[in-house]
């Protein structure tokens, strides 16, 4: 696949980590960023790999996992275009933290330790901005970890919801549509938590009136109600 210097250039601006860098940064970034991709369900690597690429999604969705303590799988984040994964591994030369798998069909941009870090060198400046990005994405991580920590089933499946309309959600006359397909057992995996439990929670939150399927997509009709559950003490 055949992309210009100039369609890196803009890809890579709507990237977090890079939002900042000034035109010739980018020039720059964009010489040493090759395409590369994956079809849906393969592995761009898995947890304890030798870390050696950072990529960017150009395309497509992934979906960032670990093994629970039962051995179930618990998926941490999906990630979505213009998100980046794997910086970690490229900064430190630890191995990979997480394993990350093509939730479908995905277009992403390749850069790879070395010449990541010769650029950062080269710009010194860009891992003061690279840093700003990391610790925002941090705190996010801290405040997962504190939600599956002390929520109950229904606070957290509140709570998986409205963060991912924070991504997804799209306004409609009807409710504000999550426009992302995933199935019952996948909103379990973001909420920690098993397919059964997930079923449980969301057929109590459609008898309520508070959400619906359409298809394999959730519509959020009654946000406050979303709100106030995670505000509740005690539950499921």
């Amino acid at each position: 696949m055949k992309i210009i210097k100039t369609e890196k250039m803009e890809m890579l601006r709507s990237v977090p980590i890079f939002s900042q860098f000034d035109e010739e940064e980018l020039a720059n970034l964009a010489e040493i960023v090759k395409i590369a991709l994956y079809k849906k369900g393969e592995w761009f690597f898995s947890k304890d790999d030798v870390g050696t690429y950072l990529f960017v999604i150009q395309k497509g969705l992934a979906r960032v996992v670990v093994e629970g303590e039962d051995v179930r799988e618990v998926t941490l984040s999906i990630l979505q275009e213009s998100s980046f994964f794997g910086e970690m591994s490229i900064l430190d030369g630890k191995p990979r933290s997480a394993t990350v798998i093509a939730q479908e069909d995905c277009s992403v941009l390749v850069i790879t330790r070395n010449s990541f870090l010769k650029f950062i060198k080269q710009y010194p400046s860009v891992g003061i901005k690279i840093l700003t990005v990391l610790c925002q994405r941090l705190r996010k991580t801290d405040q997962q970890v504190e939600t599956l920590a002390f929520l109950k089933a229904e606070q957290k499946v509140a709570d998986v919801l409205l963060k991912l309309k924070e991504e997804y959600g799209k306004k409609t006359e009807e409710g504000l549509l999550l426009d992302i397909k995933l199935t019952h057992s996948e909103i379990g995996s973001l909420a920690g938590m098993t397919r059964e439990t997930s079923n449980r929670v969301l057929s109590r939150f459609i008898k309520r009136g508070w959400i619906k399927r359409i298809g394999k997509k959730i519509m959020l009709l009654d946000q406050m109600a979303l709100y106030k559950e995670i505000q509740k003490k005690g539950g499921e």
